[in-house]
């Protein structure tokens, strides 16, 4: 959490979600953090987003929430997945 109180303070508006999902990222050692917000009926886009160079998920990307973790998170209320996550999801 320290890390990510330092990586975001002072900073505002759209560079403050790019700079939140870096560090998230950093924090976790994960290769992809996003955020994203509901775009329609059982649709999200994502809003800021970090990924190592072998994935590409740009921001505006619009994606349905049917058979991913974004699911997992609208209906339970949170995802834990530590390793695995692509052969879980693999859509």
């Amino acid at each position: 959490m320290r890390l990510l109180a330092e990586g975001t303070a002072g900073v505002v508006g759209d560079a403050f979600l790019r700079s939140l999902v870096t560090h998230l990222a950093g924090a976790f050692g994960a290769d992809a953090a996003f955020v994203a917000e509901l775009s329609g009926e059982g649709r999200a886009r994502t809003l800021a987003s970090f990924t190592v160079p072998a994935i590409h998920l740009p921001e505006g990307f619009e994606f349905a929430l049917a058979g991913t973790p974004c699911e997992v998170a609208y209906l339970d209320g949170e995802v834990r997945c530590a390793h695995g996550a692509p052969e879980r999801w693999p859509q």
